[in-house]
Formats: structure tokens, sequence, C-alpha cells
């Protein structure tokens, strides 16, 4: 019997992992056999005590039929217990069939679990791979908006200083000495260099002796002296030299026309 319940403990330990609720049954179960087993050892005992008994009693004559009925009393007794025994073992046994039923069904369920969980890994794998794609292919599109703002950005400020290029004037107010001077002017040709020279814009002017003015906005240009000569040429339709109340001022009448041949105005005052 002792056997058994030792087998029957292995076989709970080596069935497949089951609900806590299940494992506490089972438990349960094992120590009511061997409660059963223990009363069975109890009426073993009895039982030798009452041969014992037997056997003494042949020894001073004491009745047969009683001794007889004890003898059967406890037999019956161990039949009793035996056979309800038997009944707690069967059910036991059921129940571990069952447990094992149940341990199989959940590994099944674990087992396909698994398998779901391995694929929703795969699943996931797969989508950070496209994730980690797209995110590359964002950030490469994302380096070429940068380098096309860039491009914009470098294109609008050339733009703008063309644009501003385009709408400013240069000019320049002095008398013939101080240009000279300067080096604003030369004076070229004449005969052998002496008499009829025609001053000209020095080709290496310096751009730092002329004042900036935007063509558009900046229409007058204030003069002084009495003698006015434009050394650079400029058509003579698109300006005009006013006198009010003795301050004599030049007014570029059409700036657009006035400033296409020389972006340089030099102005002599004698």
């Amino acid at each position: 019997m002792k056997k058994l319940i030792l087998i029957l403990v292995i076989m709970m330990f080596m069935a497949p992992s089951c609900k806590k609720k299940t494992i506490e049954e089972l438990n349960r179960k094992n120590q009511e056999l061997s409660k059963l087993a223990s009363e069975r050892d109890s009426i073993l005992n009895q039982l030798s005590a009452s041969f014992e008994d037997f056997e003494n009693t042949l020894g001073i004559t004491e009745n047969q039929g009683e001794l007889k009925d004890r003898m059967k009393q406890s037999v019956d007794h161990l039949k009793e217990l035996l056979e309800e025994n038997d009944k707690k073992q069967r059910s036991l046994q059921r129940t571990i069939a069952g447990s094992r039923d149940l341990g199989d069904r959940l590994n099944a369920e674990i087992s396909e679990l698994n398998n779901q969980l391995q694929s929703k890994e795969e699943q996931i794998s797969a989508m950070n791979k496209d994730i980690s794609s797209l995110k590359t292919q964002i950030d490469t599109q994302q380096y070429r908006i940068n380098s096309l703002v860039s491009m914009n950005a470098n294109q609008n400020s050339i733009i703008q200083q063309v644009t501003n290029k385009l709408n400013t004037g240069h000019f320049v107010v002095g008398d013939s000495k101080e240009l000279l001077n300067k080096e604003v002017i030369v004076k070229k040709g004449g005969f052998l260099g002496l008499f009829g020279r025609v001053k000209k814009l020095n080709p290496q002017f310096k751009p730092d002796e002329f004042k900036s003015v935007d063509i558009h906005s900046d229409t007058l240009i204030e003069l002084t002296g009495d003698k006015v000569n434009i050394v650079t040429v400029h058509p003579f339709n698109t300006y005009n030299l006013k006198d009010t109340n003795n301050i004599k001022q030049l007014e570029i009448t059409d700036p657009e026309k006035f400033w296409q041949t020389s972006r340089y105005l030099v102005v002599e005052n004698n």
C-alpha cells in the first residue's frame, strides 16, 4: 500500500502542471489515502492481537464460540475498511486521470499560445523592419528637403543681392581737383596729351569714394558750385538740373534709363 501511495505521489509530480486548485485537491486525496493506510495498519495490528489472544486462550481453555465471534467481527471490519479504501483509490485514480486530461489540454493551449506568440513576434519583427525602412526613407527625404530649403535660401539671397545691386546706384560730387586726387576721374586724349583732354571715369576707381542710393526712391541729388558738369554718360532726357532757392539739384526723371548706361554717377562742380 505504501508503494502505491509513493507511486501516486510520483505520478502527481510527473503529471503536467495543473491549476493550483487541482494540485491541492490531489494532495488532500493523498492525505486521505495515508490516513486509510494508517487505519488499515491499526486493524491489522488488532487482528494480530486477536490471534495472539486466540493462541493464549488455547492455553486457558477460553470459550471457543466467543473467540470465533471476535475474530469474525475483526475480519468483517477489516473487509469494510479495505473496500472503502479501494473506492477511494479508484476515485483518486479517476481524479488523477482527469488531471492528466486537464494537463494535456492546458499544455495544448499553452503550445497554441506559444505558437501565436511566436507568430506575433515575427509580425512585430517584420513591422520593426518596415518602420526602420520607412524611417530611413523619411530621413532621406528630410535631408533632401533640408537641402532644397538651403538651396532655396541661397537662391533667395542671391536674388536679393542681385535685386539690391540692380536697384542701387552710386554717385560722387566734387570739384575737378578733388576728383582727380581721389582717382575717381582721369584725363584722356587731347593734342599732344596737353590740350583738349577729356575727363572720364577712371576704370580703376575706388568704390569707397561713392555714395550708394536707391535708384527708384532717391531721385534728387544736391549739388554745389556754379558750374555743373556730369562726367559719366547718361541720357540727356532722363534728368534735369534744378536751382531752387539757390540750391542746385540733379533731378532724375527716368531712373531706369538714367542708370542703364552706368550705375556710377560722377558730378563735377566748379
